[in-house]
């Protein structure tokens, strides 16, 4: 149901749902949100700040002096309207596929192999 579109950012993806991945010096996490900008300007404000949760991913941007890239893997075609309970499996389903499938797993930066993990995080968060 996503459409891959494995691309930079850009500001009008800012309110899209989607699967990303987080490039920090040679590291990946992949993640999945039902708002891309608020997740991505997460990341990054704690990131910057030092107060990451995630210790792999903030050590590599420490080491890799603030560098990061943040590439939306696919999105929602914005004509779905979804209940939250039904995006959430989708995200979720799709973001295991990234982690089921990379071809970085050895410079992962996902605490676990698991999308279901942050289940219990609010969507405002993740």
């Amino acid at each position: 149901m996503l459409t891959e579109i494995n691309t930079p950012y850009r500001p009008e993806l800012c309110r899209r749902a989607g699967t990303y991945c987080l490039s920090i010096g040679g590291k990946h996490y992949y993640g999945s949100t039902a708002h891309l900008g608020s997740r991505r300007s997460d990341h990054r404000a704690k990131l910057r700040r030092g107060t990451h949760p995630n210790k792999a991913m903030q050590a590599a941007f420490d080491d890799a002096s603030g560098t990061l890239l943040f590439t939306v893997l696919a999105v929602l075609p914005q004509q779905h309207r979804l209940e939250a309970k039904e995006l959430r499996a989708i995200l979720r389903e799709a973001e295991q596929k990234l982690l089921d499938n990379s071809q970085f797993t050895g410079d992962r930066l996902n605490t676990s192999s698991s999308a279901a993990h942050n289940s219990n995080i609010s969507e405002t968060l993740k």
